[in-house]
Parts: C-alpha cells; structure tokens; sequence
C-alpha cells in the first residue's frame, strides 16, 4: 500500500441548510511527493458521521474534485449513498483519479432540519 492521509472534508458541526466544504489539496496537504500531480491519489474511502438529527429532511452527501483547469466535478461511489434521514454512519470507496482538490457538499433536499455530522476522507495512492 502507497502513501495515504486522512483528510477533514466537514469538521463535527450543527448545520441547518445546504453546506459545501473547503477545498482540500491532495498534492500539498498528503505529504511531498516527488512529481505529484492531478491523478496521483487514485482511491479515497469517505466517511460521513450524521451523530444529530432534529426534524424531519432528507439530506444527500456529494464528493467533489478538481482538476488542474479549476473545474470542479462530482465523483461517483463505488457503491451509491443512501439519503441521510436520522443519525447514520456512511462509509462510501471512490476509485479512479482523484484530481488536486477534493470537498465534499451535503445538500438539504428536504425539510428544515438541524443536523450535526462531520466527513472525512482518507485517500490512498
């Protein structure tokens, strides 16, 4: 097994609406990498802990990337999130090029909860 860091895509927090998540770089921030580019991390399992649920919503997690142009685009799971609806703990493997940023988004598509949860994601060479 490669390098690989555990990355904080939502530190613990209560949150009542729609939330995107700071940018983390992949190049700088999991270690200096001799020739590092976009596409060096090639997996990453994220990890979304909802650990409060006050109300009724539906709420769906979305990790991002972006790639050297700035773009940023959504990456697909392995295997698909289920809809957050009460306290959970989610656990989702990506494989494939990782790009330079990763940020995860989690979008309130229902209702007016207030929510606690933190995301991460360790990404692997």
């Amino acid at each position: 097994m490669g390098k690989s860091k555990v990355l904080t895509l939502f530190a613990s927090a209560q949150k009542t609406a729609t939330a995107t998540g700071t940018g983390q770089n992949l190049i700088s921030s999991v270690g200096a990498v001799t020739g590092a580019k976009e596409g060096y991390f090639n997996r990453a399992v994220v990890n979304v802990n909802m650990s409060a649920f006050n109300g009724t919503a539906t709420l769906d997690f979305t990790l991002e990337s972006r790639n050297a142009a700035g773009t940023w685009f959504t990456l697909n799971p392995l295997t698909a999130w289920t809809s957050f609806t009460g306290t959970v703990e989610q656990s989702r493997q990506y494989e494939g090029p990782l790009g330079e940023e990763l940020r995860g988004i989690m979008t309130f598509t229902s209702g007016t909860p207030t929510v606690t949860f933190e995301a991460t994601a360790q990404v692997i060479e």
